[in-house]
């Protein structure tokens, strides 16, 4: 009877087992533009929208759209319109309502954030995975803002696109390095200061956790512990904002010096050149540091993690001021010794490279503030985490294959 029932098994196995198909089939394929085909027409358009003040909906292609600065324009900033906005909330542009990754297409438009609505901040860390699904320590490094039930942020973009929702449940807000459409990211052109822009992007939090799980990227979120700070944690929302905002008014203008505003007409390009000046920046806190910083990415001094953690402890300086008080302790927010010619292995031959390379991984792997995978134990040094009953930080994960996200199950919302 068992040897019955094993050959059954074994027959069903191989009746329902599939033949080897190859990885791709011969239909179309959505290639890279050659630099002749990619248009800057879009990122005009955006450029326009933004001085405007025009809250509009706007398709860019990830492999073809640039800015006139020749960046992508799929990963270009938000701007914060601080003179329409106020009490009630935020108006910001260029936030990624949605994406197609499939397609390479992605939707910006203008949001109202509302103010006094902050439920709780996460340090997200999106984890890549080995060609075999092994989880590693690379990744990358954000803050996720979710808003309280029933004060959601408002998309107030129009035309509203059938995909998109009107209202936004979290927000992330992402440092990266800003590159021209279709080029990938090095981390050893990463430590080229003059290599990549800085680009602070905000995202609607469901567009952000598809791009991922198409890529079979989870989420781990640690929520911080701030919230016995009265206010913190919407005094991080706006410094990130503040951040953002200002950054993005640093690297446009000084990554094209505008003068690649062809196409426009005078005006226009003056209008755009007014827009983005840092003097339409009121006078907030951090004004000072939006001056003084360095607008060009750097995997050290600049990157995904460095800057989410300046936003952070530049944040609580703030809540500690407002509230008279005295912090005990800032967060590590570069490694206390770096390598003189760690800094020179985008500039040297080959010969470097091979001797230097395998030392500049090692760095990596062991520094928390370079390391994705290690980054929340900065956070969690500073007692900036919350904590289970057991003593280690809280994690949440969400993972494309266990089939679970922050928005729910996603069997259930598939209906499939």
């Amino acid at each position: 009877m068992k040897q019955g029932l094993c050959l059954m098994l074994v027959v069903l196995l191989v009746a329902c087992t599939g033949p080897k198909v190859p990885k791709a089939g011969p239909g179309p394929q959505i290639m890279m533009a050659p630099e002749a085909l990619q248009d800057q027409r879009p990122g005009q358009e955006l450029l326009r929208s933004w001085v405007r003040g025009k809250p509009e909906t706007i398709v860019v292609w990830t492999e073809r759209d640039r800015m006139s600065n020749g960046l992508a324009a799929a990963m270009s900033p938000f701007l914060v319109d601080w003179s329409n906005s106020d009490e009630q909330g935020w108006i910001v542009h260029n936030v990624e309502l949605a994406a197609s990754p499939v397609k390479g297409t992605v939707l910006f438009g203008s949001v109202r954030i509302p103010k006094d609505a902050v439920e709780r901040v996460e340090w997200l860390l999106i984890r890549d995975r080995t060609k075999k699904g092994k989880l590693t320590k690379m990744g990358h490094g954000q803050l996720r803002v979710v808003f309280k039930e029933g004060q959601p942020v408002e998309v107030i973009s129009r035309p509203l696109p059938l995909n998109t929702l009107p209202e936004i449940p979290d927000l992330v807000f992402s440092f990266e390095a800003w590159r021209p459409p279709g080029s990938s990211y090095s981390i050893f052109e990463g430590l080229d200061a003059e290599k990549y822009s800085l680009t602070v992007r905000c995202y609607a939090g469901p567009s952000r956790f598809l791009r991922d799980s198409v890529n079979g990227k989870p989420w781990d979120c640690y929520p911080l512990d701030i919230d016995w700070l009265d206010g913190a944690e919407e005094d991080l929302l706006e410094t990130c904002l503040i951040m953002g905002d200002g950054i993005a008014r640093r690297s446009i203008p000084e990554g094209t010096e505008l003068p690649v505003l062809s196409g426009l007409r005078k005006k226009q390009a003056e209008q755009i050149r007014e827009g983005l000046s840092l003097e339409q920046m009121p006078q907030l806190p951090l004004s000072d540091w939006v001056q003084q910083t360095d607008s060009s990415y750097h995997l050290i001094q600049r990157s995904c993690i460095t800057m989410a953690l300046t936003a952070i402890d530049l944040s609580l300086d703030r809540t500690a001021h407002r509230l008279g008080l005295e912090r005990e302790r800032h967060l590590n927010l570069v490694p206390e010794q770096v390598p003189d010619w760690l800094n020179e292995l985008p500039h040297r031959g080959t010969s470097f490279m091979i001797l230097h390379g395998p030392a500049a991984l090692s760095f990596i792997s062991r520094e928390k503030q370079v390391l994705p995978g290690n980054s929340y134990m900065i956070l969690e040094e500073a007692k900036l985490l919350q904590l289970q009953e057991n003593g280690k930080p809280l994690i949440y994960r969400y993972d494309p294959k266990a089939k679970n996200s922050p928005y729910g199950d996603i069997r259930r919302m598939n209906m499939m």
